[in-house]
């Protein structure tokens, strides 16, 4: 068995894996307007890391299940390098990262999530000047999305950049850093699905 893509760590990359990267990088550096093919695991991880190491003040989350790892044993959200990029988002004053959570969490409950023990970790060393909340997606809204066809899966950074799953069965997805009517369409989606709190309860947040 051959050495495992650590999506955060360059020492494991292939000479394939390090130009997929770099070419991610560069195209997020120049806010290029195209999709980029996101096909495993890995790369989803090193983009969801990407976009909220770059955020500004607002990151939102579609998710099914908020791993903390993949089913291939990849890192995602339990990794140290996401919790770490997570603190330093969250220690920013105005800043927000706001999850919805489609399904049941997968790793147990979302108290004991890895960035609510991280932001929790910030807030014990008054160091939290930003907001984590975590809320679950209603059959009511997932009947919702399904009618307008939007039962997707995805992520913005502030209006600017988004990462679309469009199978939620599926890591694959696409990338885009150069296309902000879209991102703002899908910060509207998201707005109206957690701004519906009765429906939508929130599974745990973790504030200043």
């Amino acid at each position: 068995m051959g050495k495992r893509l650590d999506p955060f760590n360059s020492a494991s990359w292939s000479d394939d894996e390090r130009a997929y990267f770099a070419s991610v990088a560069l195209a997020f550096r120049e806010r290029e307007d195209k999709l980029i093919s996101n096909g495993r695991p890995e790369h989803a991880a090193y983009i969801i890391r990407l976009l909220i190491a770059n955020a500004e003040s607002n990151v939102r989350l579609v998710s099914g299940g908020l791993p903390e790892h993949h089913d291939d044993g990849t890192p995602v959200f339990g990794s140290r390098y996401m919790m770490a990029t997570a603190m330093d988002f969250l220690s920013r004053p105005g800043t927000a990262l706001r999850i919805l959570v489609h399904g049941r969490m997968k790793d147990g409950e979302a108290s004991d999530h890895s960035l609510v023990w991280a932001a929790n970790l910030l807030k014990d060393r008054g160091l939290l000047k930003g907001v984590l909340k975590i809320q679950t997606i209603s059959d009511f809204w997932e009947k919702t999305m399904k009618e307008r066809r939007m039962l997707w899966h995805w992520m913005t950074m502030d209006e600017q950049a988004y990462r679309l799953e469009l199978d939620v069965t599926k890591p694959a997805a696409i990338a885009n850093f150069g296309e902000p009517e879209f991102a703002r369409g899908l910060v509207r989606a998201f707005d109206a699905i957690a701004g519906d709190e009765d429906r939508n309860p929130i599974l745990a947040c973790v504030q200043p």
